[in-house]
């Protein structure tokens, strides 16, 4: 996982995260542009040498930023790694996905008024006091927040916070004394218009339920436990959500398709909840089952492992549509994990097909970890703290980003910590199932 991001000193630094299943991201390095332009070719340099010290037959996929210049490193990768995937960060189209719905129509009036009542009430001591104070008679935690400038899931929050606390904000207005002292502001007038504005409530209330879907997958494809085989899920889900008019899917359908890569697309199929594709939209299924032949034929050792691959792949198909019944109720358990279901029964079934599914199912859904580097990384290079170096300012980052792995023997350095961390990690696995899908397997 990758991503830059130009630090107090303004120089643009490129970040490199590696994933495991089931371990937290560990930060690997940074590379330095040193004043020179950031272009395509420049970016996929920087990737393939981060690739070459962490071992090329190690990494399975890379994943940034939706940013055009890393599209073209995308594809330069690809064609020197046929084996590795790229993929966009999800969360992030995800994001533009809230700022376009946000946009349309009469949403960002209805925004931009939301975000006043909510600023006139923050930014004055006495109404901040006193709406903390009826807040707390109504039993509710937390305070009102502001929309965050690029975070735009936080559209979501502003908008939920206002219209749970509608009473508070109400009761608050009814005070005499506080209508006294603020009666000769003009926003004040704007304020106590918008709160007295039954229908603005109304449109905020629908604006809330209009971006909560794509919010709360924004949280779930940040996860580091997210899966990729739920990404098409989620836009599916998004697709097909009935309070969206015609124009508000078309909004929905662009990042759909921005973000479909083939390995989503065998994520999806290959997580036997999904019973192989079926109800992917259009001619997703098609497309996917057929790029899917073209990877099984790159990555086959021979012809004789080949058509072994696409045995096993149709006994997949046939299982997953009629799975039986012990089989079908574990899929539908809270948890479920795809890669652990190959691990423990598809490695058996398909032991061929597993050595691709393995990959599949490991690529990451997002580049949260490697923004999270570069949030250690401004805590640490600060206005006060500008004349660090960079080499100092990474390795203060490596320790606070590493140090729970870096205590174990022969484990100075990432490098040691990957091998470690792919030997271990199918006992990990194995560990994490309960005792009812061991006895099982049995």
């Amino acid at each position: 996982v990758t991503d830059g991001w130009p630090n107090i000193q303004k120089d643009h630094l490129v970040n490199c995260i590696c994933t495991i299943p089931n371990y937290k991201p560990l930060y690997y390095g940074y590379e330095d542009s040193k004043g020179i332009s950031h272009t395509l070719q420049r970016i996929a340099e920087d990737i393939t040498e981060f690739m070459k010290e962490i071992g090329e037959d190690k990494v399975v996929a890379l994943v940034s930023d939706n940013a055009s210049n890393m599209h073209g490193a995308w594809t330069i990768v690809e064609a020197k790694y046929p084996h590795i995937f790229a993929n966009g960060c999800a969360a992030h189209v995800l994001n533009l996905l809230i700022q376009d719905l946000s946009k349309l129509g009469n949403n960002e009036e209805v925004l931009l008024k939301a975000t006043n009542v909510v600023k006139f009430i923050k930014s004055r001591t006495a109404l901040a006091t006193n709406f903390r104070n009826i807040q707390q008679s109504h039993s509710y935690k937390r305070f009102l927040s502001l929309p965050v400038p690029t975070r735009w899931y936080t559209q979501h929050k502003c908008l939920y916070n206002l219209v749970k606390k509608e009473d508070v904000i109400h009761q608050l207005c009814a005070q005499k004394r506080l209508r006294l002292q603020y009666k000769d502001s003009n926003k004040f007038h704007d304020f106590i218009n918008a709160v007295e504005d039954t229908e603005f409530w109304d449109k905020c209330a629908c604006l809330q339920q209009l971006l909560l879907m794509p919010s709360k997958l924004i949280g779930e494809a940040e996860s580091d436990s997210s899966n990729l085989s739920h990404i098409y899920t989620y836009f599916q889900k998004l697709l097909l959500n009935p309070l969206y008019s015609d124009m508000e899917l078309l909004a929905v359908k662009k990042p759909c398709e921005f973000i479909h890569t083939e390995s989503m697309g065998y994520a999806h199929f290959f997580n036997p909840v999904n019973e192989g594709g079926l109800g992917m939209i259009g001619s997703d299924l098609d497309d996917t089952l057929d790029n899917l032949d073209n990877y099984i034929e790159m990555m086959a050792q021979n012809e004789d492992h080949q058509v072994q691959l696409q045995r096993e792949l149709d006994e997949f198909k046939a299982f997953v549509v009629q799975p039986g019944d012990k089989a079908r109720e574990r899929f539908k358990k809270k948890g479920f994990s795809p890669r652990s279901w190959w691990l423990l029964q598809g490695s058996n079934k398909y032991p061929n097909l597993y050595q691709i599914t393995t990959r599949v199912l490991s690529v990451p859904t997002s580049s949260a970890a490697s923004e999270r580097v570069w949030s250690v990384f401004n805590l640490i290079h600060t206005k006060k703290r500008c004349r660090l170096k960079n080499s100092t300012v990474n390795q203060l980052a490596y320790v606070y980003v590493n140090s729970q792995f870096l205590s174990g023997p022969n484990h100075s350095s990432v490098s040691s910590l990957i091998d470690y961390f792919l030997q271990q990690v199918n006992e990990e696995e194995f560990t994490c199932l309960n005792d009812g899908e061991e006895d099982e397997l049995a």
